[in-house]
């Protein structure tokens, strides 16, 4: 706006130098009214961001650190300051030095100052559109493809059903449970009380429940296949649960059979693995049957094989952008942990945890339930901070949006105001107000079509940086490319519009004798 204003300010600044004005005084008066333009910006900039802060905050996940110490503060103030001085000096040397260096003649004669000044406006006010347009679609694309990733996300099956499944966690003790036994017997009883409860459809529990911070894996070994060359050692995801975990989460079991009460400390050793374990470690076999040996010390009271007897569906204990790793799954009741998470598949309009809290009250008064949510809560929370950063890209890139429309309104809207008396004689020739607004229409869209075309080849370029967050999404996922750029184009030609109708309803007359 600056450059493509400079360009009307010629004749003006030819007559301050005819007067008398030296340079440093001309240089002086353009770089002060920068500043105060400057300065009235970055303090309405302070208020938006002092508002806009609070806002923001509002929204934060709370697994977010720190919030507590974001604010406004002298690092901000700073900032800005220097955003200030750095806007009146950088952007406002350049065309206050040209004016100060026009010659004076040059300036003064009318038609010297219209070859050069519709020349030079035309040139800055083209590079400057193109310039905003290209950056405004670059951010606005890589926007598009993040909020893409997000919805995916949302809609990602993490493998077991959330809805109305309530969680909790329990740790008994060593010194008041000291044996593996004792911690099976404990929980078998939990949770044939609470499955005896009105309102409960199915409980089970496991060891590293999903999107928790208990997340293992470790080596195991295929007894029945040659050892593998070393560092090819096959490694999964190993998880302990009782018999009705997988009931309780829905996951469905796809060859064999799920675990039982006959699986016990006495019986053979067992374990169920996931249709990614089975398709990895077994591609084109029937796993059912086979032996695996983990090298993690969970097959209780001796190393022994445990034999595959089901496949079930794979499900995301990690990010949910992370696909399912292989997981085998071991029975509480033949391992034994003193930590489990406990779930519980609630009937429709049925909350039973506070019954499930008297019950383990009457088990062991001194035995505290942790983490008790619902699962569906659980996943929105790991998807927290993903939305609240899409949030904040979100929110910068309509002010970028915001900004490149403002920005072509305000100089198409100037180049009106510098061709009135040319578009005047236009209208009083015979000219039509269609053609008006197509004349000052094209210098508009035709820069900004310019922009485009950059803005398109820089995402294109750019997109590549994001391959490692594009979860199922290509880079180049034409979706993403056709909705910026038509939201941009239809912002380009909203900017442009109304001056241009503005331009088509002027007075010849008025303008002429004006002049």
């Amino acid at each position: 706006l600056l450059l493509a204003r400079s360009t009307g300010r010629q004749r003006e600044i030819a007559l301050r130098s005819a007067l008398g004005a030296g340079r440093a005084r001309i240089l002086t008066q353009l770089l002060v009214e920068n500043v105060v333009l400057a300065t009235l910006g970055g303090g309405f900039g302070l208020l938006l961001a002092h508002l806009g802060l609070r806002a923001l905050l509002k929204l934060a996940p709370s697994s977010l650190p720190h919030l507590d110490q974001v604010g406004v503060d002298g690092t901000v103030l700073l900032f800005t300051l220097g955003t200030v001085i750095l806007v009146s000096v950088f952007f406002g040397l350049a065309p206050a030095v040209r004016l100060a260096r026009t010659p004076i003649s040059t300036a003064l004669k009318e038609g010297g100052r219209a070859r050069m000044g519709r020349a030079r406006r035309d040139r800055f006010q083209s590079l400057m559109l193109i310039g905003e347009v290209a950056l405004s679609l670059m951010l606005l694309l890589g926007s598009g493809l993040l909020l893409r990733i997000f919805a995916r996300l949302s809609s990602v099956d993490p493998g077991f059903d959330s809805e109305r499944v309530h969680r909790f966690t329990l740790s008994l003790p060593e010194a008041t449970y000291e044996t593996p036994e004792e911690w099976i017997g404990f929980f078998e009883s939990l949770e044939g009380r609470i499955a005896a409860l009105p309102g409960v459809r199915s409980v089970g529990g496991i060891f590293g429940a999903p999107f928790s911070a208990v997340n293992v894996s470790a080596g195991f070994e295929q007894t029945d296949r040659p050892p593998p060359t070393p560092g090819q050692e096959p490694s999964a995801g190993w998880r302990i649960v009782t018999p009705g975990y997988f009931e309780a989460m829905d996951i469905p079991l796809l060859q064999g059979r799920w675990f039982t009460q006959r699986d016990h400390l006495g019986s053979q050793r067992v374990v169920v693995v996931t249709e990614r374990f089975a398709e990895r470690f077994y591609p084109g076999e029937d796993p059912v049957g086979k032996p695996i040996l983990p090298q993690a010390r969970i097959s209780l009271p001796e190393e022994t094989p445990l034999i595959i007897v089901g496949v079930v569906g794979d499900a995301r204990y990690g990010a949910l952008e992370e696909p399912p790793a292989p997981t085998y799954y071991v029975p509480q009741s033949q391992v034994g942990s003193n930590y489990l998470t406990i779930v519980v598949k609630a009937m429709p309009g049925t909350s039973p945890m506070l019954a499930i809290g008297e019950i383990v009250r009457n088990m062991d008064p001194d035995l505290p339930l942790r983490d008790v949510e619902e699962m569906s809560v659980v996943i929105d929370r790991s998807l927290g901070p993903t939305r609240f950063n899409l949030l904040l890209l979100g929110v910068f890139t309509a002010l970028a949006v915001v900004l490149a429309s403002v920005g072509l309104y305000g100089v198409v809207a100037y180049l009106v105001s510098q061709r009135t008396r040319e578009i005047a004689i236009r209208l009083a020739l015979g000219a039509r107000g269609e053609s008006v607004v197509r004349m000052v229409l094209g210098q508009g869209i035709r820069p900004a079509l310019v922009g485009v075309v950059l803005g398109l080849a820089g995402a294109f370029a750019g997109s590549r940086l994001l391959t490692a967050l594009l979860y199922g999404i290509a880079p180049t996922d034409p979706a993403s490319y056709l909705g910026a750029t038509g939201l941009l184009l239809l912002v380009v030609v909203s900017a442009a519009s109304l001056p241009a109708t503005r331009a088509s309803r002027i007075a010849p007359m008025k303008v002429l004798k004006q002049e």
